[in-house]
């Protein structure tokens, strides 16, 4: 596949490692101010990054990639259960028909009961768990949500001695991951410990929505306008970390300890998702989604690897 940045098979396997045990979700940009969505895609290894964005033409429309918040356990599901093909063989474009059909399928294994159903139990197909998701959006200053972000970091490490991971929407925002080990401890249960309920993962994902809300207030002194609960519903997505954002081309980029020392300058600036980037990145290329607002800033492909990062 040509192309720039996903082109690349750092990046390939970089986003692989961390949307394959995921479900995952292609942003499209079908043209200027119009965006749709695929969802419930399995990526099966790190080529199926590269076949499946290049059946999407990603080397001509700006693509953005999202994962599940919910790990799933692909292995333990019968080949007629997951997801199809995103083409049919010896079709063009992608078969729009059979994935809004397997939405279907992909509902009966969100539940114990729908589960049952099939002869497969709730805990073997959701056993990974799930990560809790700070996110932080400001329209008109992303500083500010790094503002936001940066704090709440800072409060989960004092009083609960969780580390979690930084992130760079590239556009308008910063999240926060929290590993599941730790969510769950934050929360107090896990997944399989409800799993005798009707609907454990919406269960779940309203512990984790009203711890997140309730952290953000201690963290931040006040309930901000500008954050979002929904990656930690019952089957909520985040962007994936070494994706592009459709919208602004810039890389979703996972924060290190000398990323963060940098943006803290800028704090109490006003930068676009552009300035965010050239702060993270000293290289830079043409930006791909629209050439009319200058520079992106990417790094080379090869420092995705090198970071040890990716295995989010």
């Amino acid at each position: 596949m040509d192309h720039k940045w996903y082109g690349d098979h750092s990046v390939q396997t970089a986003i692989w490692a961390i949307a394959r045990n995921r479900e995952t979700k292609f942003q499209i940009c079908h043209r200027p101010g119009e965006v749709f969505g695929i969802r419930r895609r399995r990526m099966w290894g790190s080529d199926a990054v590269k076949t499946e964005l290049k059946i999407l033409s990603a080397n001509q429309r700006p693509i953005g990639i999202f994962v599940s918040t919910n790990a799933v356990n692909w292995k333990v599901i019968p080949p007629d259960l997951l997801p199809p093909t995103l083409r049919k063989k010896g079709t063009s474009g992608y078969d729009s028909v059979g994935l809004k059909a397997y939405k279907k399928v992909w509902d009966g294994l969100t539940t114990p009961k729908a589960l049952e159903a099939v002869d497969m139990s709730f805990g073997e197909v959701w056993d990974g768990g799930k990560i809790m998701v700070f996110d932080f959006d400001d329209e008109d200053n992303p500083m500010n949500a790094f503002r936001a972000a940066r704090k709440t970091q800072e409060y989960l490490k004092a009083h609960h001695r969780v580390e979690g991971i930084m992130i760079f929407s590239g556009n308008k925002g910063f999240h926060i991951w929290v590993n599941t080990e730790d969510a769950e401890s934050l929360v107090g249960t896990s997944l399989s410990a409800l799993s005798s309920e009707g609907d454990p993962l919406k269960h779940q994902g309203q512990l984790y929505a009203k711890f997140v809300k309730d952290t953000v207030v201690g963290a931040t002194g006040t309930n901000l306008p500008n954050y979002d609960l929904s990656p930690n519903y019952r089957q909520g997505i985040v962007r994936c970390p070494y994706s592009i954002h459709e919208k602004s081309g810039q890389i979703v980029w996972p924060l290190s300890d000398d990323d963060i020392a940098k943006l803290q300058k800028f704090e109490n600036d006003v930068l676009t998702p552009a300035d965010i980037g050239e702060v993270l990145h000293d290289w830079d290329t043409e930006n791909f989604v629209d050439t009319t607002k200058g520079l992106s800033y990417f790094p080379p492909c090869s420092s995705v690897h090198s970071r040890n990062m990716w295995r989010l």
